[in-house]
């Protein structure tokens, strides 16, 4: 039956496939595969799903990544166009086994009456109704008391539910004049086919469209599909939205904004308490935009997409490509407060000396990831576009900053510097002229 299926005309297969290091193919090649093989088995239709990992975010299920919701409360006109968006769906590349939420249907028997008719025959439509409800689910006709307890007294025919149809169109009506007219004369029975439930959402009724993705990314797909189904004439009545996992994607990634700035507003804060100064950490956040050029390159040259692993690895970038401009800010003021250096000198003994040390820490974080960004360990695919993006992001962000962070200290604090020089070279001549020992500048 499996967990998520719906009625006994519904199974679940699940099939475990090897280790990563145990086969040749990727699960979607091997899914690829079955596909042709399964989808014209007799008397069934089958669908495959990839089991999404609780990382992914699809908790571990195998449902349905992609879903459109349509919404509009006429059922006949909804199922319509659920139609021609469900043909426009599955021209997306990428898109799988796509399928209506109203494509499960029970068969039934409408009755139908002439109005006209009926009025001739001497009977209205709440009588004929009445009847039909009374032969077939009853009627309460009065209650019965008993210590206390009151029960329902409801008339029906019995084994009314063994009934066929024509039987139940025999049955007779008595009109206001006290004539039986058979129901056959002013009705009439329409096979049809009724939902199994009818879905809301905000109150309003939805028909769900459902799909699965095939070896692409969830948000190209999800552009692709909402271009497609833009050009569709839904009219006034009715509109689309995305849910599910994508739903849930666009809540992630706006969370993420939020402690990415929050983030980049703390590790500024802590730099302007340890710096006193609150130039000195302006000149340290210039490094931060270019961590972006290598995380764009990095997933570009590897051709993969950025999604909500990414997204962490650039908030770690916010904490992590800092510490290199650190280094140089500080031992730049180090030199010239402590030592006595101009400006310019200052700098480039800077560059010199701290070379090394940035190297170091660079290589050693970025070969300390390298395991996950290549995807060694079994089950570590989900991680790869983490750690390829810190990679990325530190290799353009540790070589930028050699020759940016000093240029920008230059800008910020040349005005400074320059009186400071000159302060400097006036106690030298008042030193030179007195004979006394020139004091030092200090902060």
């Amino acid at each position: 039956g499996g967990f998520q299926s719906r009625g006994s005309h519904k199974g679940e297969y699940r099939v475990r496939i090897l280790p990563v290091s145990q086969r040749d193919r990727s699960v979607f090649e091997i899914l690829d595969a079955l596909r042709p093989r399964i989808s014209d088995f007799p008397g069934a239709t089958v669908r495959l799903r990839a089991e999404q990992s609780f990382i992914v975010g699809g908790g571990g299920s195998g449902g349905d990544r992609i879903q459109v919701d349509l919404r509009g409360n006429d059922l006949t006109e909804a199922t319509r166009l659920a139609e021609l968006m469900k043909a426009v769906i599955e021209d997306v590349p990428g898109i799988t086994d796509v399928y209506l939420s109203n494509e499960d249907s029970t068969p039934e028997e409408l009755i139908v009456i002439d109005r006209d008719r009926a009025a001739d025959a001497g009977l209205s439509v709440a009588s004929v109704s009445n009847l039909i409800k009374t032969a077939v689910g009853g009627s309460v006709a009065g209650y019965y008391r008993e210590n206390g307890k009151e029960y329902d007294i409801r008339v029906k025919l019995r084994d009314s539910e063994r009934l066929s149809i024509e039987e139940i169109m025999k049955l007779p009506v008595t009109n206001s004049r006290g004539e039986k007219v058979i129901l056959a004369n002013v009705a009439k029975a329409v096979p049809g086919a009724g939902p199994l439930s009818i879905s809301r959402k905000n109150q309003a009724r939805i028909t769900t469209l459902n799909a699965d993705l095939n070896n692409r990314s969830l948000g190209d797909v999800i552009n692709d599909i909402d271009a497609e189904l833009k050009n569709l004439p839904l009219g006034m009545d009715f509109s689309y939205s995305f849910s599910g996992e994508a739903e849930e994607l666009q809540e992630t990634f706006d969370g993420l904004k939020m402690v990415l700035v929050m983030a980049i507003f703390l590790v500024y804060m802590v730099m302007a308490c340890q710096f006193e100064s609150v130039k000195g950490p302006l000149v340290v956040m210039f490094s931060l935009p270019f961590a972006a050029i290598g995380v764009i390159w990095g997933h570009f040259l590897t051709d993969i997409s950025f999604n909500i692993n990414s997204y962490i690895g650039v908030i770690m970038l916010a904490g992590i490509v800092v510490n290199n401009a650190i280094i140089l800010v500080d031992h730049a003021n180090l030199l010239r407060f402590r030592d006595g250096m101009d400006l310019v000198p200052a700098l480039m003994e800077t560059g010199k000396r701290r070379l090394r040390p940035i190297m170091m820490t660079t290589l050693t974080t970025m070969l300390g990831l390298l395991p996950m960004a290549m995807g060694m360990g079994e089950g570590d695919e989900s991680q790869i576009p983490l750690g390829r993006a810190v990679i990325g992001g530190l290799l353009s962000s540790s070589f930028i900053t050699l020759f940016v962070i000093p240029s920008v200290y230059l800008l910020i604090f040349g005005r400074d510097a320059k009186r400071i020089e000159e302060a400097r070279a006036r106690d030298k001549e008042a030193a030179a002229g007195t004979g006394s020992p020139v004091p030092e500048s200090g902060n």
